[in-house]
């Protein structure tokens, strides 16, 4: 028996094995009601009934169904479904999609955080992350940075029980000062011996641990419960609480780089330890 040769079709054609054919490729937004019968005889192709579409080129014998947004998951019509592309959902003004896979095809919507001062603003990808700079940090190119010890102090004794962050003065070293005439004179002249790592390193940090098991790393650190509970009360938002734990890790001595790995290492939390120290050592 002759063996028929499947010859390479051209790109806007498609092997029809049953009428062992190349046959044209319907256009997107239509489907095949017949197949090619020889070569220069086209393919049959209608356009996809309402609430159905086909965003390629094809040979299918029928279009795909339309998804729909779910109104339980707070979702809205960002763009209605046509022949050639289905719904578009997202999210309304102050939410934000919370996904539940990681291309995002399923999520609900979620409250924006409703903050006093904010770091980043909410979008439609990720919520805001609400605070001016914790004590301890200035706030510089859009990034909470480690004051200096002295600096620090220097700060929340200046006398202002403002939520506004410090005014910017001349030099990097007093941005942890507030400015009155003397505050100059409280900064420590010299460079800044670093005690904290800057903020976006903190950051980075969190985001390498797991929600479900911070407590479980800063007990591994040795920051006392009685310090978790009390940062629990004073923050209202996870993220919030997790900066001021770490940061008292680091204050209290509990927190070098080489211990933060050896905690996730003895988690069992290995791969977040290398995905941690590769990130650091690329930088901000």
């Amino acid at each position: 028996k002759r063996q028929v040769t499947r010859p390479t079709c051209a790109a806007d054609q498609l092997w029809h094995s049953t009428e062992r054919l190349c046959c044209q490729k319907c256009p997107a937004g239509r489907f095949m009601t017949a197949p090619c019968t020889s070569r220069g005889h086209n393919t049959t192709c209608e356009s996809c009934p309402p609430g159905t579409y086909l965003s390629f080129q094809n040979l299918e014998r029928k279009c795909r169904k339309c998804s729909e947004c779910h109104a339980q998951a707070s979702q809205l019509v960002l763009k209605n479904c046509t022949e050639t592309s289905d719904i578009e959902c997202g999210c309304g003004a102050g939410h934000f999609r919370q996904c539940t896979d990681p291309a995002c095809r399923d999520f609900t919507c979620q409250d924006c955080n409703k903050c006093k001062g904010t770091r980043h603003n909410c979008s439609a990808k990720e919520d805001a992350q609400c605070g001016i700079c914790q004590p301890g940090f200035y706030l510089e190119g859009g990034e909470c940075r480690a004051c200096a010890l002295g600096l620090a102090q220097a700060r929340q004794t200046a006398g202002s029980s403002s939520l506004a962050p410090p005014q910017p003065l001349l030099l990097r070293r007093v941005l942890c000062c507030q400015a009155p005439a003397d505050a100059l004179s409280r900064c420590p002249a010299g460079p800044l011996p670093g005690v904290l790592p800057q903020g976006s390193q903190l950051y980075d940090i969190i985001s390498a641990v797991p929600v479900r098991r911070w407590r479980e790393f800063m007990r591994v650190l040795e920051l006392p419960d009685g310090e978790i509970e009390v940062v629990e009360l004073e923050f209202a938002h996870v993220r919030d609480q997790q900066y001021e734990m770490l940061k008292r890790c680091y204050q209290q001595k509990k927190a070098a780089p080489e211990s933060i790995f050896a905690a996730l290492e003895r988690m069992e939390l290995a791969g977040c330890a290398e995905e941690l120290r590769q990130r650091l050592q690329r930088g901000p």
